[in-house]
């Protein structure tokens, strides 16, 4: 099921709000795994990710 953007919206209010967290989380987690593909400076990689 894919849904528009404003669909997603009303569905992400729906959640709670450790529920939202968890959310965030994941996507967060997520584009972490791919990262390979997003341009990043150099100064970011200084820092490592905390998990």
């Amino acid at each position: 099921m894919i849904l528009k953007t404003e669909e997603l919206i009303k569905e992400i209010d729906l959640l709670c709000l450790s529920e939202k967290l968890l959310l965030v989380e994941d996507i967060r987690d997520k584009i972490a795994s791919n990262n390979e593909d997003i341009p990043m400076p150099q100064w970011h990689k200084l820092f490592p990710v905390l998990k």
